[in-house]
């Protein structure tokens, strides 16, 4: 197994965001979000990104309700604006960052970001990990129906542990608190070991 070289070579370096948080909604790497966006201070936030580095760092809220620490730094795939001012945005996450600051507050935040370095997973690790995990999602591909039938092959096909947790991780896993624990925790091997716990215990008895 190679290590991944999106995460060895960040795609983005340490820098400042605009904030769009999103109470309950996921964004990972590798992964689109589709949003409506309505609210005034919501298009602020994409107006300003799009006139600066075209960079957004998505986040979810903490259990407690706070702001999550960990965002992932997004670009907009797609913008479709309505005649009533809403817009239809696609974004694609790039990386997971860290938040290390805040530059502003009001009237939107703007955090400093960097990124969250790649932890290594040895060879086999990743193979006592990878070909179970395949079988776990083969065996759900009947209950999830054909939405994910084409998930099992597509992860026998990858060799980034990351990009599994990431991909897997936001299209299966169902639990908020499941999808925090994954997006926050740094340890890749630790993320292999939540997707793993998790989907084993949402089997059916």
């Amino acid at each position: 197994m190679e290590e991944p070289d999106l995460e060895s070579e960040p795609l983005v370096q340490p820098c400042a965001m605009p904030l769009l948080l999103l109470p309950d909604i996921f964004l990972f790497p590798s992964c689109e979000l589709p949003l409506r966006i309505s609210e005034e201070i919501q298009s602020t936030i994409i107006k300003y990104g799009l006139e600066h580095d075209e960079l957004f760092a998505v986040g979810c809220t903490s259990e407690s309700g706070g702001i999550s620490t960990v965002v992932t730094a997004a670009i907009i795939r797609s913008l479709f604006e309505f005649a009533d001012g809403a817009s239809e945005i696609v974004f694609f996450g790039m990386q997971r960052m860290r938040i290390v600051g805040m530059n502003q507050i009001r009237p939107f935040p703007i955090v400093r970001v960097e990124p969250i370095p790649y932890s290594p997973v040895s060879p086999e690790d990743f193979d006592e990990w990878h070909e179970p995990l395949s079988l776990l999602v083969e065996s759900r591909s009947r209950e999830w129906r054909d939405l994910y039938s084409e998930m099992a092959d597509w992860v026998r096909r990858v060799e980034d542990p990351a990009m599994i947790c990431d991909v897997v991780g936001l299209n299966l896993v169902r639990s908020r608190s499941r999808l925090r624990e994954l997006l926050a925790e740094e340890s890749t091997k630790r993320r292999m070991e939540i997707l793993f716990e998790t989907l084993t215990e949402a089997e059916p008895k």
